[in-house]
């Protein structure tokens, strides 16, 4: 009777029931070039979106929280958020849900945002409508002219 009790109790996991994040798109410690418009979550179970809360934690410290969560095109185990307009930086998000059981359930998915990379354009000449680069004229190099004893100012 004790090996049966103690098999009912050990596969009467309370783990079981709560919900785990299997993927996540950007995934946890990406770096992207560009910056998502949205984030996937993946779940093994199913995701009430009445319980889901996502914040977000900008490169600059600002924390907002998201809004605008559907399930995905996979089912109820994908939820598909939209992201704003992100800068370059570290982004955390952090989700809340609760579980079937009714516990909460928490987790994290940091990713890193490149900054752009300036590009540098070679200078071009313009040219004029005649043809002619527009570039600065060379200096000439011209003799000064004497000047005659006795007189003040510019010699004509």
């Amino acid at each position: 009777m004790f090996a049966i009790t103690t098999a009912v109790l050990v596969s009467a996991n309370p783990a079981s029931a709560h919900n785990t994040l299997l993927s996540s798109d950007p995934a946890d410690g990406a770096t992207l070039v560009v910056a998502p418009s949205q984030m996937t979550l993946v779940f093994d179970k199913s995701v009430p979106l009445e319980t889901l809360s996502i914040d977000l934690i900008d490169a600059s410290g600002v924390r907002s929280t998201l809004s605008g969560s559907k399930h995905g095109a996979t089912g109820d185990t994908e939820v598909v958020t939209p992201l704003p307009p992100l800068p370059a930086g570290e982004v955390t998000t952090r989700w809340r849900l609760v579980g079937p059981d009714g516990h909460p359930i928490t987790g994290r998915v940091s990713f890193t945002v490149a900054a752009p990379v300036a590009t540098t354009q070679p200078a071009t000449a313009t040219t004029l409508s005649a043809g002619v680069p527009a570039t600065a004229p060379a200096p000439t190099t011209r003799k000064p002219r004497p000047r005659r004893a006795g007189r003040r100012g510019p010699v004509r």
